[in-house]
C-alpha cells in the first residue's frame, strides 16, 4: 500500500482525522487550515454593485451587437436592391439598344 502507513491498513476516513488529532466532526470550512471561511463569504452592497454592473454591461454589449448586426443587414439589402434596379435598368437599355441597331442594319441592308 503506497502512501499510508503499514500499521493504517482499511481504516476510514473518520479514524485517519482522529489519529491526525482533528475532530471527525467539525466542518472543513470551520477548521484553521482552511482559507476560505464561513464569515469571509458574505457578499457586500459593493459586490452586488459590480455584479449588477458586470449584468448590464454584457447586456448592453449584446444589444449592441445586434444593434450592429441588423444594422450591417440592412444596408447590406437595401445595397442588393439598388444594384438590383440598376442592373434591370441596364439590361432593358441594352436590349433597347440591340433592337435599334438590329432595326438600322436592316434598314441600311434594304437600301442597297
Amino acid at each position: 500500500m503506497r502512501g499510508r502507513k503499514a500499521s493504517q491498513g482499511n481504516i476510514g476516513h473518520t479514524e485517519r482525522r482522529k489519529e491526525k488529532g482533528i475532530d471527525p466532526t467539525s466542518h472543513p470550512s470551520r477548521t484553521s487550515n482552511n482559507n476560505l471561511k464561513l464569515e469571509d463569504m458574505k457578499m457586500t452592497l459593493n459586490d452586488i454593485g459590480k455584479a449588477l454592473r458586470m449584468a448590464l454591461s454584457a447586456m448592453a454589449r449584446a444589444a449592441w451587437g445586434i444593434t450592429l448586426c441588423a444594422g450591417g443587414l440592412a444596408i447590406g439589402i437595401a445595397g442588393e436592391i439598388l444594384l438590383g434596379v440598376l442592373n434591370f435598368m441596364f439590361g432593358i437599355l441594352t436590349a433597347l439598344l440591340s433592337v435599334a441597331a438590329a432595326i438600322g442594319i436592316f434598314i441600311w441592308l434594304l437600301t442597297f
